[in-house]
């Protein structure tokens, strides 16, 4: 499992309310996994889709998405308001987000009970006129990615409870979606390549446009074979009667020289004779037998 491990340690106070109350110490210790990593990665894909900007993920805004999940499940509800009454700013501001604290930007919030998959929840949210404006608001830039399995809930296969909390202005302490000088397989096309982080973003594809096959030791047209057919020489057939090479092909002899299953191929037993066709080779066959016979005669002439 692919996992960004992130520690945030201070002192915060929760005042989106603007109502006094009890400064305290929050230790918040925030992973994202694979299937919240993914879900960053399609909305993001769709965002660009749109024309809109990325979104950053905060650890921040994780922590308040993560503790939201966390609350849904134990003691158990399905709402955007807590039971102790706090809305999504207000726990934004409780788990560190300075522009809660007081509220100075759009915050909004996204809750799903479904399956483990990124791909699940987004297909969810955006079918989901209200949910699915979210996602694509231009207005915010930054999100939190919670997801948090519900122990009792059995067989069930809707039993992962999902938060994501966005916000128009990405914090200090953003989380990159990757890290600078890492690489992951892509796909360009049929043809593989590799991607690169780099300022916390996943680079353009480094994989070839799928060509044509050329004698290079590559797989230039991506079907994951390597300089096959007849880029290399040799081994075609030319008459088209499945036999490669043979003997109407205009090649002496038929002999697999090198055991590769194909009979005089130029590039590795240098036949290179390509010169006799049938109307040639019935021509040895008539001169071979002429002489069969002309020996036959004189063994029997001097008998």
């Amino acid at each position: 499992m692919t996992m960004i491990r992130v520690t945030v340690i201070g002192l915060f106070s929760a005042c989106a309310s603007g109502d006094p109350v009890e400064s305290r110490a929050l230790a918040l210790d925030v992973e994202l996994d694979a299937e919240e990593l993914e879900f960053l990665r399609l909305i993001n894909e769709y965002r660009a889709g749109e024309g809109l900007e990325e979104l950053t993920a905060s650890p921040t805004l994780d922590a308040a998405a993560d503790g939201h999940s966390h609350d849904m499940v134990d003691p158990g509800f399905f709402d955007h308001i807590s039971p102790d009454g706090r809305d999504p700013a207000d726990r934004c501001c409780d788990a560190g987000y300075p522009y809660a604290c007081p509220l100075t930007t759009a915050i909004g919030e996204n809750i799903l009970v479904g399956s483990a998959f990124a791909a699940d929840a987004f297909a969810g949210w955006r079918s989901s006129p209200g949910h699915d404006a979210n996602m694509r608001d231009p207005e915010y830039l930054a999100i939190g990615i919670g997801r948090v399995e519900d122990p009792d809930a059995g067989g069930r296969r809707e039993r992962w409870y999902w938060t994501t909390d966005f916000a128009g202005i990405v914090d200090e302490d953003a989380l990159c979606g990757c890290e600078d000088g890492a690489t992951r397989d892509c796909m360009n096309g049929s043809c593989a390549g590799v991607e690169t982080c780099a300022e916390c973003g996943w680079g353009a594809c480094d994989a070839p446009s799928p060509g044509e096959e050329v004698c290079n030791e590559a797989d230039d047209d991506c079907d994951g074979e390597t300089d096959e057919g007849l880029v290399c020489g040799g081994d075609s057939d030319s008459d088209s009667d499945g036999d490669t090479d043979g003997d109407a092909d205009g090649w002496v002899g038929d002999a697999d020289g090198d055991t590769d299953g194909v009979a005089d191929a130029a590039d590795a037993e240098g036949c290179g004779c390509r010169t006799m066709g049938d109307a040639g080779h019935a021509a040895v066959a008539a001169f071979v037998l002429a002489a069969w016979l002309a020996v036959r005669r004189r063994e029997d002439g001097s008998r």
